[in-house]
């Protein structure tokens, strides 16, 4: 009978399970080359900790299945419109230099892949420019270049040297 309960009890929580919508967290949108290829990503942004200077966007771009593949974190980018030149700055520095960083994930999404940091010695300007602000609502362009770091050992042998995005453009809503 034990057994029974603890069955239908299964049965039940399974049925009364809300869908995960990636849309819930991650409100916005962005869309780039990346490598020449289409890519897109959902975004969220909010206040930048744990330096509290500016704001984040966390560019997070899953596959068909809903796995999170890749992610890219833009951070100290001040509220306000303007166009932010990108550096290897340190999120946990305290200062107010814009910096970026873009990384892989593996599995399902929650294991780390390879990071990157920005490629400074190429022709690319890497910068993120919010062209609008209405409200909570985020508007902007980008574009980047990344190139694989090795200060940890490389989990992905088949992904890329380096990532460069172009013809970005992005809208993300604030939220505290």
């Amino acid at each position: 009978m034990k057994n029974l309960m603890f069955l239908l009890f299964i049965t039940l929580s399974a049925c009364n399970k809300d869908e995960f919508n990636i849309s819930d967290t991650h409100p916005g949108i962005a869309t780039a080359k990346k490598n020449g290829v289409n890519w897109q990503a959902n975004v969220r942004s909010g206040p930048n900790v744990p330096i509290d200077f500016g704001i984040f966007l966390d560019f997070s771009h899953y596959n068909e299945s809903g796995f999170l593949r890749s992610y890219s974190d833009f951070y100290k980018i001040p509220f306000a419109e303007g166009k932010y030149i990108l550096t290897n700055s340190d999120i946990r520095a305290e200062d107010s230099i814009p910096g970026a960083w873009f990384g892989t994930a593996q599995d399902g999404g929650d294991a780390g892949g390879d990071g990157y940091d920005i490629l400074t010695a190429d022709n690319i300007e890497d910068y993120i420019e919010i062209t609008r602000i209405e409200g909570n609502d985020i508007y902007g362009t980008f574009q980047v270049s990344f190139a694989k770091h090795l200060r940890i050992p490389e989990e992905d042998h088949t992904s890329p040297d380096t990532i460069v995005f172009t013809e970005g453009i992005f809208h993300a809503k604030y939220v505290e």
